[in-house]
């Protein structure tokens, strides 16, 4: 086995068989060295943020204030209205993408998928114990306000407990 260094701290194993074609590995050094890489991860809506992370630190935010003031949970059309109406910054926005709640339709997703928001869908038709069609109105709350007995009666009463 031959050994031997370049000047990029790169180091070369090459092993020569006859019966074998000739293998190489290249290793770094510093290689071994593990990164750590911060993120800010404030809930606070940053005015530096860019707009589709403004928007997706703004959702909850406006839904836990909307959801204490009015003990429900809140529409979709409802929340699209509040954010696009939040700042100066939004409304700029609103006049920007012609009231296109695009942005809001993908940081809604995203909130979703990382299981901070819970949408309430209501159903129209059973067949059996399965849903077969549900209605188009869709509410969203955060799941710290499943814990309120406010909320909790709100389901019951329209049979969702």
């Amino acid at each position: 086995m031959i050994k031997t260094e370049t000047s990029q701290n790169i180091v070369e194993n090459t092993t020569l068989n006859e019966n074998k074609p000739m293998k190489k590995e290249k290793k770094q050094k510093n290689s071994r060295i593990n990164e750590i890489i911060l993120r800010d991860t404030t809930d606070e809506p940053l005015p530096t943020d860019p707009i589709h992370v403004y928007i997706e630190k703004l959702i909850p935010k406006i839904i836990d204030q909307y959801v204490k003031e009015n003990k429900r949970p809140i529409r979709r059309k409802d929340l699209i209205e509040y954010v696009f109406s939040y700042d100066d910054r939004m409304i700029e926005y609103d006049k920007v993408s012609k009231h296109s709640p695009a942005a809001i339709s993908f940081a809604i997703t995203r909130l979703l998928k990382k299981g901070r928001l819970v949408r309430i869908k209501y159903c129209k038709e059973w067949e059996g114990d399965k849903c077969v069609k549900f209605s188009r109105k869709k509410e969203y709350i955060l799941k710290e306000h499943l814990q309120m007995p406010e909320i909790q009666e709100y389901l019951k009463k329209h049979g969702l407990s």
